[in-house]
């Protein structure tokens, strides 16, 4: 994964207002690649900061009709693991 170009498309999504949601892999069945978490997270981090998704505050409404206030970020980073590999992330670590 070049990182840097997904920087470039995160910022745009941030900058509209959309939530991300970054799927990353960590070794698969076939061709074991491995995405580099921490420098997409090096990266994104201070987009996120810029944007406000860092512990935003959100108000809503539950079931029960009282408002609530949470804190939340407003991305998330997904780390598929093979399972075959699971010996290596033992190794690396």
């Amino acid at each position: 994964m070049d990182v840097e170009i997904l920087a470039v498309l995160i910022g745009k999504l941030v900058k509209a207002g959309h939530p991300v949601l970054i799927c990353m892999g960590n070794g698969s069945s076939a061709k074991r690649a491995c995405d580099d978490l921490q420098a997409a997270a090096d990266l994104l981090l201070p987009i996120f900061q810029e944007h406000v998704l860092l512990d935003r505050t959100l108000t809503y409404t539950d079931l029960d009709g009282l408002v609530k206030t949470i804190k939340h970020n407003g991305f998330w980073f997904h780390l598929d693991v093979g399972v075959s590999d699971m010996d290596q992330i033992h190794r690396k670590g």
